[in-house]
């Protein structure tokens, strides 16, 4: 798909990385596990596992790599691809996907497994490897403020201090990244989640005033919660948004619900920023159908990146994980769509 366009970068470029232009629609998919066992990834997480299992994950990072830049069977030079990397971190738990917090502190294990990751992942390939980075949060356990009953200043730091050692592990690996503060995590109503709602607005306005709103999505939405976005940001809106758009069963088709977030998103609350699609179907031929129709029809609205879940609208075994036929990923449905050149 050809053009582009400026990004925001009212940039000290001494204190920030700039993005200096982004294409549009890039193409690319959330990677979490590097394998499901008996329909169970969770031992397998890749942050985690990095250093221990640095060959096989990166063997799994090329194959997404020739899949996504593969259309019709011949390798495309000007493709432009994306790798989202959910990072699940908690106090309480260790699983082997979620990873204590203390370990993704500077200097930590999980820190250097990051930071390598991405540098591994930038030149995966030969030819620049992945271009875009989406560095998702994801606390766990007792640091899920979607369920705390009271504020905890003490867990609150805990996550900040571990979305800032993300940012610098970026920053450090040289890559343009964005992150998702808090993935999902705007209330889906105007009343209650009053602790939700006031960790939002805390950690929105401590991450901008000590870093940007060039760097970030701000928090991940999904149909029900879209509506809710002026109650978190308050007027001072996000560069950036990242929509999770499925299209699942009982629910209107991508293209609906693209028109029913602009709707509310722009028309209703006016804010006007470009989209990344940030999680929908794995390589789904009807969602890719209705993307390229929407955006096609919807150039006024920037959608900047696509990127799937590995979720499949039919034929899933596992019900708590990607099914392993969804590692490495294919994309050629959303190839043959535009989508990633």
């Amino acid at each position: 798909m050809s053009g582009d366009f400026n990004i925001h970068c009212a940039c000290n470029c001494v204190r920030r990385r700039c993005h200096d232009r982004v294409p549009r629609a890039t193409w690319g998919s959330n990677f979490v596990y590097y394998q499901v066992v008996a329909c169970n990834g969770e031992q397998y997480g890749v942050v985690y596992n990095y250093d221990i299992a640095k060959g096989e994950i990166d063997e799994r990072l090329k194959k997404m790599y020739h899949s996504v830049v593969q259309v019709n069977g011949q390798q495309k030079t000007n493709h432009q691809t994306f790798l989202s990397i959910p990072i699940f971190h908690s106090r309480n738990l260790d699983t082997r996907t979620v990873m204590p917090s203390s370990g993704l502190y500077v200097g930590g294990r999980f820190y250097n497994n990051l930071k390598n990751l991405l540098l591994s992942a930038k030149e995966i390939g030969g030819a620049g490897g992945f271009h875009y980075f989406m560095l998702s949060m994801a606390p766990s356990g007792w640091n899920d403020p979607k369920d705390w009953n009271l504020w905890d200043e003490s867990l609150y730091q805990e996550n900040y201090n571990v979305i800032k050692a993300v940012r610098q592990a970026a920053r450090e690996a040289g890559v343009i990244y964005w992150i998702d503060l808090k993935g999902e995590a705007i209330p889906p109503s105007a009343w209650g989640y009053d602790v939700l709602r006031q960790y939002d607005r805390r950690l929105w306005s401590d991450y901008v005033r000590d870093h940007w709103k060039g760097d970030t999505v701000g928090f991940s939405l999904t149909p029900d919660s879209w509506a809710y976005m002026s109650t978190v940001y308050q007027g001072n809106n996000p560069y950036y948004l990242n929509l999770h758009v499925y299209g699942l069963a009982g629910e209107p088709n991508v293209y609906n619900l693209l028109d029913m977030a602009y709707d509310s998103i722009v028309r209703d609350q006016g804010i006007n920023a470009q989209w990344f699609i940030g999680e929908t179907m794995y390589n789904d031929p009807t969602n890719a159908l209705y993307f390229r129709a929407w955006i096609d029809n919807n150039r006024n609205q920037p959608v900047v990146g696509l990127i799937q879940w590995p979720l499949k609208r039919s034929g899933q075994q596992c019900p708590d994980y990607p099914d392993p036929d969804t590692i490495p990923h294919l994309f050629y449905y959303y190839n043959d769509r535009g989508f990633g050149y």
